[in-house]
């Protein structure tokens, strides 16, 4: 609703974060999209065979846009028998925790898994090792965010760091645009993460 009324009204404003489709706002954020269709291929060949993204159940665009990507991913793997499942929760440690349980449940259990959300990592992978799971022996694991926290974590975790820098510069190039020209001019900026190979991705299948 708020990208609406600052689209509707023509009102001067970046968004830093993702634009809906019928929002005429410019933007930068993470090419959300590319990093799921690239997490979904890091995981397949690793030799996992059911993938599963974790993702809070929201309306936010950088969360369909993720979504979007790793179905996409998913269209393309199917062929070599790899399925792939989008699992929303409502974003609290219990909901995580019941459906980490279905996911890793039943005759076909989870094998890899794409967590958005930092906090929401914490509690998987704490979740995962109470139960029992070796990662990544049993389940590989890769975060779609960062947070310098993470970085503590045991065993290291495979993840995506932006550059905040890079971030910020293409930020204030937008605000400087609608500054000269007002907002007559629209642009995207989408940035592609730096992927960080942890422990929690296992080894290449050879």
């Amino acid at each position: 609703p708020l990208q609406f009324a600052f689209s509707e009204r023509s009102l001067p404003c970046v968004i830093a974060g993702s634009p809906h489709p019928s929002i005429k706002l410019s933007s930068v954020d993470i090419d959300y999209a590319a990093t799921c269709r690239h997490a979904a291929g890091m995981l397949a060949a690793r030799g996992r065979r059911r993938i599963a993204l974790l993702m809070p159940r929201s309306g936010q665009a950088g969360n369909l846009e993720s979504e979007r990507g790793f179905q996409e991913s998913g269209e393309s793997l199917r062929a070599s028998g790899v399925e792939t499942l989008v699992a929303h929760h409502d974003g609290t440690p219990l909901s995580i925790c019941r459906k980490l349980d279905s996911l890793l449940g039943g005759k076909h259990p989870v094998d890899g898994l794409l967590v958005a959300k930092p906090s929401h990592v914490i509690t998987a992978i704490s979740h995962l090792l109470r139960k029992g799971v070796k990662l990544p022996q049993q389940v590989a694991l890769i975060a779609r965010d960062n947070e310098p926290f993470l970085e503590s974590l045991v065993p290291t975790l495979a993840r995506y760091e932006r550059n905040p820098t890079l971030f910020a510069r293409k930020v204030s190039h937008l605000v400087l645009d609608l500054v000269r020209e007002g907002t007559r001019s629209q642009h995207n900026y989408r940035l592609m993460p730096t992927f960080v190979e942890g422990e929690t991705l296992g080894a290449r299948v050879a």
